[in-house]
């Protein structure tokens, strides 16, 4: 007599393994609360897979990074403006050119370039060129030699407190911007700012060369045609 009929199962022996498989590990992809699991690969939690927790509020991070954000340009700013008082003031224990005679060549250059447009010494021809004088020339618009004077030393501030801005683009590569702020304070301390008080080429070259350096550093990074043209133009311009 036939026996009972055997019921034939609707899937292979292959597909019902893997569909216990699959709910194993949909189990084990969950924490006993039913949370998701971080996956892992050799023990290393995938860091896409891992959902942000934070026992505090999102917006609280966003209100310091806004503070953060504003503190960098506020601290520059208040930087820049101490240092040009600064040496605005210490320009003022200077009252007339000392170092000759360098400093009477370039006023007098400045002075027949505001005036004509050539480069003369007490009306006289010269081969000497100097792009300085070029820059300190409209201090020759004030009504007399003194007001000169004080004009062009205020220009030779400006100048050299401009070496600080290509420092702290510079840093801000390589560091964070409070240590960039701190490199452009560093910059804007050096002892060569005495030269403001001056009526020498320094004051025109440290931001030339500063920026050159620059314009050299970005151009070895990635040497692309536009930096290495931009590199040539601040090396050019550094030598006049």
């Amino acid at each position: 007599m036939p026996g009972p009929a055997m019921v034939r199962p609707t899937g292979s022996f292959d597909t019902r393994r893997t569909r216990a498989t699959a709910c194993e590990d949909s189990r084990a992809l969950r924490h006993a609360d039913g949370a998701p699991r971080p996956l892992s690969y050799n023990g290393a939690v995938l860091a896409e897979e891992v959902a942000p927790r934070s026992e505090f509020a999102d917006d609280r991070f966003e209100e310091v990074s806004r503070v953060g954000t504003h503190a960098v340009p506020l601290a520059l700013g208040l930087i820049f403006l101490v240092a040009i008082a600064t040496r605005l003031w210490f320009t003022r224990d200077i009252p007339a050119p000392w170092i000759m005679t360098d400093e009477l060549y370039y006023s007098e250059l400045a002075k027949s370039f505001w005036a004509g447009g050539d480069f003369l010494i007490r009306d006289y021809p010269t081969a000497l060129f100097t792009l300085y004088s070029v820059l300190i020339a409209p201090a020759w618009a004030a009504d007399s030699t003194a007001s000169a004077y004080t004009a062009m030393k205020a220009i030779n501030v400006g100048l050299m407190t401009l070496a600080a801005v290509p420092v702290y683009f510079w840093a801000r590569r390589v560091a964070s911007p409070m240590h960039a702020v701190v490199a452009t304070a560093l910059t804007l301390a050096m002892p060569a700012f005495v030269y403001t008080g001056m009526l020498m080429t320094e004051n025109a070259f440290f931001p030339a060369f500063v920026l050159a350096a620059f314009a050299i550093a970005l151009s070895l990074e990635r040497p692309t045609l536009l930096r290495q043209v931009l590199m040539f133009a601040a090396i050019g311009l550094a030598c006049l």
